[in-house]
């Protein structure tokens, strides 16, 4: 399995924003890409990374070349990001997600979810 990773510093007092619209419709963005096994975003502070999965490089960079994603990243980098580095591949060499940790990133991401719907 593939993987792309970045990371980005979020812009201060942007956080629950953009935790909220990354975890609809950046997640999205990422469900429609073909070959894309998943995504994550990890957030420490103002700090982020994000690692999405993918079947091959191939369908990774057709994702980065597309401009969907273009669009995407001028939007992120315009409203929420103060800085992002550079797009960095790799390749998942062992390890494993217990069902329950599926679960519960499967859940995460409905709670966030739910969570927009309600305050519209």
């Amino acid at each position: 399995m593939k993987i792309l990773l970045w990371q980005a510093a979020i812009l201060p007092g942007q956080q629950s924003e953009f935790e909220a619209y990354a975890n609809t419709r950046v997640l999205q963005f990422f469900k429609q890409q073909r070959g894309c096994l998943g995504v994550s975003f990890l957030q420490h502070g103002h700090q982020l990374q994000f690692v999405s999965y993918w079947h091959n490089n191939e369908a990774a960079q057709q994702m980065l070349d597309s401009a969907a994603y273009q669009q995407l990243q001028a939007l992120l980098r315009r409203q929420y990001f103060v800085a992002a580095n550079p797009i960095e591949y790799g390749e998942i060499q062992g390890g494993f997600f217990t069902e329950q940790a599926l679960s519960q990133l499967a859940s995460t991401h409905a709670y966030a979810t739910q969570q927009e719907l309600s305050s519209c």
